[in-house]
């Protein structure tokens, strides 16, 4: 659990850096948008993508989770790694998209900390021996 937090961690920080260069330039934050631009960001994204897809599934694969956690984990690896492709094919000086209206970042923090708390609980529970 810790390495796929630990690799997910900067490709959405990163993302959201995007979002927000301008901020983080006028702050002084030295954020890697700020620090090394926009295409060094997005290819940042992308290899740490590349490595997060398939250790998000080794739970999995050695018996930690069940088969829903596996579907879900293949599904979401794709998506982030299409979006990640994406994000460099589509590069360009135009400002990036705004998220759609209701979509927060606070909303979507919350809905990754909720999915990450019952991920731990099924894992823990799975586990052998009881735990009561």
């Amino acid at each position: 659990m810790f390495l796929i937090i630990f690799l997910w961690t900067p490709p959405h920080f990163w993302a959201l850096g995007l979002l927000s260069t301008d901020d983080y330039r006028r702050a002084g934050v030295p954020m890697l948008p700020v620090v090394a631009g926009p295409d060094a960001t997005r290819l940042q994204i992308l290899l740490y993508t590349i490595v997060l897809a398939p250790v998000g599934m080794t739970p999995s694969l050695f018996g930690f989770a069940g088969l829903a956690y596996g579907t879900v984990a293949l599904v979401c690896g794709a998506i982030m790694l299409a979006l990640a492709c994406g994000s460099i094919a589509s590069a360009s000086d135009r400002p990036p998209r705004v998220p759609p209206r209701g979509c927060s970042r606070f909303r979507c923090s919350m809905c990754l900390s909720c999915s990450l708390r019952c991920c731990s609980i099924t894992c823990w529970r799975g586990s052998s021996g009881s735990h009561e």
